[in-house]
């Protein structure tokens, strides 16, 4: 058995109502004992880039930090940070229907040298690299929602962080107010409409030394929620870097989005700043978005090799796409120093620095509970779901197996549903229907009070949700 405190005592847990919600399995929160699984990462399954690059005048010095993309029925919107060759900052927007190819279209919404015919949609005082999201309870002229810089400083010297909004993510409007939080802005901020907590969510970076840490100066993540989107309170730290060095692997900005389609399932991709001026990406995982767990102690995503766009800066993006059956994240890349020091551009042969590149990831594929070639044994804490099938995402590949058996509340195998009569799974399936000697109805269980137990050698289990039909 295992040891881990995280893991769900027998006796004393109540039983969870799921319904038909989808239960990723990135940790130990729904487990009660396993023996022979451990928790896993995933891997990537392609990077792609880069796809959006700097062509345009706007974009003359670089194409710089992180992408926002949202994901509508008909295509794909995606905005972007660029600097001209003065250091301007502008927020440009693209589009797409396939996710590789983008265009840039002239949205007439901002004047640059006198013409409008450009793909910037915002211009702040600074950088206005920031967030954007869609609001579902907002009324259409507000359903879009952004974060940038304003024109106040808080404190001297340092950006304030303001709200904006829009009926199409082309045209924006200030928030009434000096700003929406008394914080302030420092990199790129997460932010969403939390569909658990029913409420706005925001997280943004914290400079703010830690004297546990005997560091003079300390890059962290901190969080606040609010039910009103224009007024923010004071955040609360929940990430920092678990490198023993305070100075390296410092969080430098949140990268956190609410995964799709599952219940409790927050995941924060921060970029790690090391002192050789370069950043890779780090995974961290959560049940409620304030206690995060990082379930690998390496880079999730590390910088592209010598030459490439992204040879020393990687920042993903805020959102997601869920492509069949994959889930893709854009993200900035860059080859040079963060700091983009006048005559930096001489380190590279192209006039034109960044780009957004892609990266693919199995569809709840972050992390996995792995059973290697000795069988292994998971038992989950107890629950209640809806439905009349079990669908499971696993990978055995050509050599494992896996099968589930159904107990009661008290650990008695039922009836119908035990390991005698439960059908081998086997291969790479992202909804794999389970099955007891050919048949996979479990209607007759629905709304009582059961557990799952896993039997498997040589497979990645990654999730479990029960259907209808």
């Amino acid at each position: 058995m295992t040891d881990d405190p995280r893991i769900s005592c027998e006796f004393d847990v109540a039983p969870l109502d799921i319904g038909n919600d989808k239960q990723l399995l990135f940790d130990d929160f729904l487990t009660t004992r396993k023996q022979g699984f451990t928790t896993e990462v995933g891997s990537w399954l392609g990077r792609e880039g880069p796809l959006i690059v700097p062509d345009k005048p706007w974009e003359d010095h670089a194409i710089y930090l992180q992408p926002a993309v949202i994901q509508l029925e008909d295509r794909l919107q995606l905005w972007y940070p660029s600097a001209d060759e003065k250091f301007k900052f502008h927020l440009c927007y693209a589009e797409s229907t396939d996710g590789r190819h983008w265009d840039k279209p002239e949205c007439g919404a901002v004047e640059y040298h006198g013409n409008t015919a450009n793909n910037i949609v915002f211009d702040g005082h600074n950088e206005v690299e920031g967030p954007i999201f869609l609001d579902p309870i907002a009324p259409p002229e507000r359903r879009y929602k952004g974060i940038f810089i304003g024109p106040t400083m808080l404190p001297p010297g340092a950006p304030a962080l303001h709200g904006a909004y829009s009926p199409d993510g082309i045209h924006w409007t200030w928030c009434k107010g000096d700003r929406i939080i008394n914080w302030y802005y420092d990199s790129f901020t997460s932010a969403f409409w939390d569909t658990r907590i029913k409420k706005y969510v925001m997280y943004v970076r914290d400079n703010v030394g830690w004297t546990e840490r005997h560091a003079p100066y300390y890059r962290a993540v901190v969080r606040a929620e609010s039910e009103d989107f224009e007024n923010f309170p004071l955040p609360v730290r929940v990430l920092e870097s678990t490198e023993p060095d305070p100075q390296e692997g410092q969080l430098y900005n949140p990268g956190v989005i609410q995964y799709p389609g599952a219940a409790n399932a927050y995941f924060a991709f921060p970029s790690a700043f090391y002192r050789l001026d370069m950043f890779d990406v780090r995974l961290f995982t959560s049940r409620d978005g304030i206690r995060f767990t990082e379930p690998r102690d390496a880079p999730f995503m590390t910088v592209g090799q010598a030459g490439c766009f992204d040879a020393m800066m990687i920042h993903i993006g805020s959102g997601c796409v869920m492509h069949e059956d994959e889930v893709w994240f854009y993200y900035a890349g860059f080859p040079g120093s963060h700091l983009v020091l006048p005559g930096a551009l001489e380190a590279v042969e192209q006039p034109r620095w960044g780009g957004i590149g892609l990266v693919r990831m199995r569809r709840d594929g972050f992390v996995s509970q792995r059973a290697g070639r000795e069988e292994g044994i998971l038992l989950t804490r107890p629950f209640r779901f809806a439905g009349n099938r079990l669908q499971v995402n696993m990978n055995a590949s050509a050599g494992g197996c896996l099968q589930v058996e159904i107990l009661s509340a008290v650990h008695v195998p039922i009836s119908g549903f035990t390991f005698e009569e439960a059908d081998l799974l086997h291969g790479n399936d992202i909804r794999k229907t389970v099955t007891w000697s050919g048949n996979p109805d479990v209607s007759a269980l629905a709304g009582q009070e059961i557990r799952l137990r896993f039997r498997g050698k040589a497979v990645d289990l990654y999730a479990f949700q029960f259907l209808n039909g």
